[in-house]
């Protein structure tokens, strides 16, 4: 047997996995929408002529800079693990999300929802349990990537 193959059949199955939390980069989004669990809505779109707007709870013009760092720590954040669904209990163990983000772009749209500690998230690794449109089981992210979400 190649050597090749061998390594690749000894390999954990997670080392195939896609590691970022969503498909596309921060240039492909057109519309972001972050949602606090109780209930406050922050939106924005993406302008024909290159700026950002702010869409809720206000209709103004957004500060570019801030939208695009927002969006990168969205889009360029890691997946750090693929934690085990926790036997029974209520939605595998997740429970209410703490927030959703619903990003859209490229003609698809993918709502994120942000749940308690993850599995080896103490301190220094902060790592929440995420759930991602169109990927199957939990994931496991740090809010050390996610910096402009664990702001106030």
């Amino acid at each position: 047997m190649d050597s090749g193959l061998e390594e690749a059949l000894l390999r954990s199955p997670a080392d195939f996995r896609f590691r970022d939390l969503l498909p596309l980069g921060s240039h492909d989004v057109e519309r972001l929408t972050l949602q606090h669990r109780d209930g406050r809505r922050l939106s924005f779109r993406r302008e024909d002529v290159g700026g950002w707007a702010v869409t809720e709870p206000y209709s103004d013009w957004g500060a570019s800079d801030r939208i695009l760092a927002l969006l990168d720590d969205v889009c360029l954040c890691p997946v750090v693990d693929f934690p085990d669904e926790p036997p029974g209990g209520q939605a595998g163990g997740f429970g209410p999300p703490e927030a959703s983000v619903e990003v859209a772009g490229g003609g698809k749209t993918f709502a994120v929802d942000l749940g308690g500690p993850a599995p080896g998230g103490g301190a220094p690794a902060r790592r929440v349990r995420a759930r991602c449109s169109g990927r199957p089981g939990l994931l496991a992210v740090s809010l050390n990537s996610l910096k402009s979400l664990d702001q106030p």
